[in-house]
């Protein structure tokens, strides 16, 4: 019988080993997006905070020590509309964070989602991602000289020509806070309120405060 030592299983080891760094999948290094109109880079590591109502594109992702980048870059659960719909590729896509389900979230509570990156079925790693939904805490409204403090669906009672003015809003967020719109609706339907304050993050509407014009 032919004795086989170590020295002569030598090479079938190095060959074994060098077989399964062969394969061993690249990690991912950053995501390069695009929200609203700035791009970034996300890396793996960090977290991605948006506000609903922000838009997010996904624009590639980087790999670690390879020139070549994902194939695949997914936000977990969205499909889009038309033929993309059972596409997982969501690169160059406009994805509106307004949209995003619940169901997709990784707390199904609409506050964590996932950007995940792969080529074929390997996965190179992921991104969390932050959604941060505006709530009003105060809105103040000056009525015919006098200020009022409200909350989402108070109502106003006033005369029809009392003069009107948005003081400030204060919201769950400093950069809604900044930029957000108010919009002046009419409401036909309801005679208790005659008048919209919808209060909008971009295109986002978080919020309403109603105005009822009563008889002097």
């Amino acid at each position: 019988m032919t004795t086989m030592r170590l020295w002569h299983l030598l090479p079938l080891l190095l060959l074994h080993t060098a077989a399964v760094e062969a394969v061993v999948t690249p990690k991912l290094d950053r995501v390069r997006v695009r929200i609203n109109d700035s791009e970034k880079d996300v890396s793996r590591k960090d977290r991605l905070e948006l506000i609903r109502g922000d838009d997010l594109t996904l624009l590639y992702a980087v790999l670690e020590g390879q020139a070549k980048g994902a194939e695949t870059i997914n936000f977990v659960g969205y499909r889009g509309e038309g033929p993309r719909r059972w596409q997982d590729d969501d690169r160059g896509i406009l994805i509106p964070t307004s949209e995003l389900g619940k169901g997709w979230s990784l707390d199904k509570s609409g506050t964590l989602y996932r950007i995940e990156t792969r080529t074929g079925q390997k996965v190179h790693g992921e991104v969390l991602v932050s959604l941060l939904t505006p709530e009003l805490q105060t809105l103040t409204l000056n009525v015919k000289g006098v200020e009022r403090q409200l909350k989402d669906g108070d109502v106003v009672d006033m005369a029809a020509d009392d003069p009107i003015k948005v003081v400030s809003v204060r919201t769950n967020s400093p950069v809604v806070d900044a930029s957000v719109r108010v919009e002046f609706k009419e409401i036909k339907s309801d005679a208790n309120r005659q008048v919209e304050l919808r209060l909008l993050y971009r295109s986002y509407a978080f919020a309403s405060v109603y105005l009822h014009t009563v008889a002097k």
